[in-house]
């Protein structure tokens, strides 16, 4: 009797585990609908903007500085509160998930106590708000889609979605998308195209490897190359020269992953051996001739950035650690605004600028350098932990593991690509920039997936739940 009690009181409780976990797989399931949702209208919203076709910056009359469209707080303010249920029914473990992110958050700490001593504190204060809100709403992307592969496929689709328009923009309405610098379609400048379509071709190439029916790769071969026209057609030299680089890279890099470990590091060695003999030759030869080794240089502007740089790294030397306030450098208030302040070509309106055209200089420049040690550091892990979930999902027998390589690779490559990108772009923590928010969203994934690559459901699907814990 006392056997059979206890049957029954097993059953009873393996009956309760069961309901459970079809339970939280339910709510899995609608919380990853919700957060596909917010997803595709983000992606959308931050590839387009809220002024379509306007190719030209047009100040406030009375103001002097370029007008804040209140559709962009609407939006983003809609997206937070769609937002909202996914903490709610994940709050059991927000704890976690901002441990696992606390160097982000330190970071923006400071970014916030900077607002303090900005140039222009309403709109410091605007843009770090505005951030801290873009913020949450990636950590909910991150908590309400679990699965890597899920939220591959909304970025594909959503980039798909964002090309077709584009392209038949181009074809349809030639003379409103076209500008005399290149061609910028639907969005605001031929820079904001092209950065846009390398990442569609980023997102679209890796969601390309998954693909195993004909039909469905010549689709998204399809949409990669007119991806590329479109790019092309931008004229946006540094987006079109960081995918080129990114698609040589990107394979020698899947093939070195797979190696071992002892190889991997010996080829790391070797390619900076020869980088350091190639430099000590060239020291030596011109100590040989008695040229100057920097002569060749001189020459180089990247289109007069080179001016632009100057002057910001002018205006740091004057606030060296804590800088003149996040967001407060480039369109600010026309009375303090430093660039407003000189006669140089970047501050006329026949070509104003309202960036830095390089992100590690702006976040110099406006959170000192105390931020800046703060944010190179970020990328670096970021971009180091995306190449080692990238490399267990490779050399993983897991078929789970097996069908996240994919996202993985998308991981694993954006952050080396936005590396090399914000030497010439400015976008990494920079308010109202695809590109930025893009790399928020992908580094907290990232943080998220990084502690439980040895828990249950692998890389590709994150657990922030202890393994072994009760329902």
């Amino acid at each position: 009797m006392s056997e059979r009690r206890i049957n029954i009181l097993a059953d009873w409780r393996a009956g309760q585990v069961a309901a459970h976990q079809a339970r939280t797989e339910r709510g899995d399931y609608w919380l990853g609908l919700l957060g596909q949702t917010i997803l595709m209208i983000m992606l959308l919203f931050i590839m387009i903007g809220v002024a379509p076709y306007q190719h030209e910056i047009i100040p406030d009359l009375q103001t002097g500085a370029a007008p804040v469209s209140p559709w962009n707080r609407l939006i983003w303010l809609s997206l937070l509160a769609l937002a909202t249920p996914v903490f709610w029914f994940r709050r059991q473990v927000l704890a976690t998930a901002f441990k696992r992110v606390w160097p982000l958050i330190i970071l923006l700490l400071w970014f916030a106590a900077s607002t303090q001593w900005a140039l222009d504190p309403v709109v410091s204060v605007r843009r770090i708000v505005l951030y801290l809100i873009q913020t949450v709403i990636c950590l909910a992307l991150s908590l309400s889609i679990r699965r890597g592969d899920r939220i591959l496929v909304t970025l594909a689709m959503t980039c798909a979605l964002m090309v077709t328009i584009d392209f038949f923009s181009w074809g349809l309405a030639p003379t409103a998308s076209m500008t005399e610098f290149g061609l910028a379609a639907i969005h605001t400048h031929k820079n904001t195209l092209g950065a846009i379509m390398m990442y569609c071709c980023i997102v679209c190439v890796a969601y390309f490897q998954g693909q195993k029916s004909p039909l469905s790769r010549v689709f998204w071969l399809i949409i990669v190359l007119a991806a590329l026209a479109l790019l092309v057609a931008s004229k946006s030299k540094t987006s079109l020269g960081t995918l080129g680089g990114g698609a040589f890279a990107g394979v020698g890099l899947l093939w070195l992953l797979r190696q071992r470990m002892s190889l991997i590091w010996a080829i790391i060695a070797a390619t900076f051996a020869f980088a350091a003999i190639l430099f000590l030759a060239w020291i030596g030869w011109n100590a040989i001739g008695g040229t100057d080794p920097l002569a060749p240089l001189s020459t180089v502007t990247f289109t007069m950035r080179t001016d632009v740089w100057r002057f910001a790294l002018g205006v740091w030397a004057d606030h060296p650690w804590k800088g003149i306030g996040f967001g407060s450098f480039w369109d600010v208030d026309p009375a303090v605004q430093p660039s407003l302040q000189t006669d140089a070509w970047f501050s006329r309106p026949e070509a104003f600028a309202n960036e830095g055209h390089n992100g590690y200089i702006d976040i110099l420049v406006t959170t000192g350098v105390v931020g800046l040690v703060g944010a190179l550091p970020l990328l670096g892990r970021w971009i180091w932990r995306g190449l080692v979930l990238l490399r267990l999902a490779l050399l993983s027998v897991r078929s789970e593991d097996r069908e996240g390589v994919p996202y993985l690779v998308y991981l694993g490559i954006f952050p080396l690509l936005f590396l090399f990108h914000n030497l010439l772009e400015s976008s990494y923590f920079t308010p109202n920039s695809a590109l930025g928010v893009l790399m928020l969203m992908v580094g907290m994934d990232i943080d998220l997936r990084w502690p439980d690559r040895h828990q249950p459901g692998g890389v590709n699907g994150l657990r922030l739940e202890p393994p072994s814990g009760r329902p």
